[in-house]
Protein backbone atom coordinates (compact mmCIF):
# COMPACT_ATOMS: atom_id res chain seq x y z
CA UNK A 1 0.00 0.00 0.00
CA UNK A 2 2.80 2.42 0.85
CA UNK A 3 4.52 1.70 -2.45
CA UNK A 4 1.30 2.44 -4.30
CA UNK A 5 0.80 5.68 -2.41
CA UNK A 6 4.42 6.71 -3.06
CA UNK A 7 3.88 6.05 -6.76
CA UNK A 8 0.88 8.40 -6.74
CA UNK A 9 2.85 11.10 -4.94
CA UNK A 10 5.83 10.68 -7.24
CA UNK A 11 3.73 10.82 -10.41
CA UNK A 12 2.22 14.17 -9.46
CA UNK A 13 5.34 15.82 -8.01
CA UNK A 14 5.60 19.58 -8.42
CA UNK A 15 8.05 22.23 -7.26
CA UNK A 16 7.08 23.84 -3.95
CA UNK A 17 8.57 26.53 -1.78
CA UNK A 18 8.18 27.16 1.96
CA UNK A 19 7.56 30.82 2.70
CA UNK A 20 6.92 30.36 6.40
CA UNK A 21 3.15 29.81 6.26
CA UNK A 22 1.09 26.66 6.45
CA UNK A 23 1.97 24.07 3.83
CA UNK A 24 -1.17 22.47 2.45
CA UNK A 25 -1.00 19.10 0.71
CA UNK A 26 -4.08 17.92 -1.14
CA UNK A 27 -4.90 14.22 -1.41
CA UNK A 28 -7.44 13.58 -4.15
CA UNK A 29 -8.86 10.07 -4.10
CA UNK A 30 -11.90 7.82 -4.38
CA UNK A 31 -13.03 6.86 -0.87
CA UNK A 32 -16.25 5.05 -1.65
CA UNK A 33 -16.21 3.84 -5.23
CA UNK A 34 -14.42 1.33 -7.38
CA UNK A 35 -10.88 2.27 -6.28
CA UNK A 36 -11.57 2.87 -2.58
CA UNK A 37 -9.74 -0.31 -1.55
CA UNK A 38 -6.44 0.69 -3.18
CA UNK A 39 -6.51 4.48 -2.97
CA UNK A 40 -9.13 5.35 -0.37
CA UNK A 41 -8.79 6.62 3.17
CA UNK A 42 -5.47 4.80 3.57
CA UNK A 43 -3.80 7.24 1.17
CA UNK A 44 -4.77 10.14 3.46
CA UNK A 45 -3.28 8.23 6.41
CA UNK A 46 -0.10 7.55 4.39
CA UNK A 47 0.25 11.26 3.56
CA UNK A 48 -0.09 12.17 7.24
CA UNK A 49 2.48 9.52 8.20
CA UNK A 50 4.88 10.85 5.54
CA UNK A 51 4.65 14.34 7.04
CA UNK A 52 5.20 12.88 10.50
CA UNK A 53 8.18 10.78 9.34
CA UNK A 54 9.66 13.83 7.63
CA UNK A 55 9.60 15.60 11.00
CA UNK A 56 7.83 18.74 9.84
CA UNK A 57 6.73 19.75 13.35
CA UNK A 58 10.26 19.34 14.74
CA UNK A 59 11.53 21.57 11.90
CA UNK A 60 8.98 24.26 12.77
CA UNK A 61 6.87 23.61 9.68
CA UNK A 62 3.09 23.52 9.86
CA UNK A 63 1.72 21.02 7.34
CA UNK A 64 -1.97 20.43 6.72
CA UNK A 65 -3.30 17.43 4.77
CA UNK A 66 -6.47 18.25 2.84
CA UNK A 67 -8.39 15.17 1.67
CA UNK A 68 -10.69 15.64 -1.31
CA UNK A 69 -13.05 12.94 -2.49
CA UNK A 70 -13.72 12.19 -6.14
CA UNK A 71 -16.34 9.79 -7.38
CA UNK A 72 -15.23 7.27 -9.98
CA UNK A 73 -18.08 5.20 -11.32
CA UNK A 74 -19.37 4.01 -14.68
CA UNK A 75 -22.42 6.22 -14.22
CA UNK A 76 -20.37 9.43 -13.96
CA UNK A 77 -18.13 8.54 -16.92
Amino acid sequence: MVGLAWHHLEAGAVHAEDRGGTIRIGVLNDQSGLYADIAGTASVWVARKAVEDFGAAAKGMKVEILPAIIRISPISA
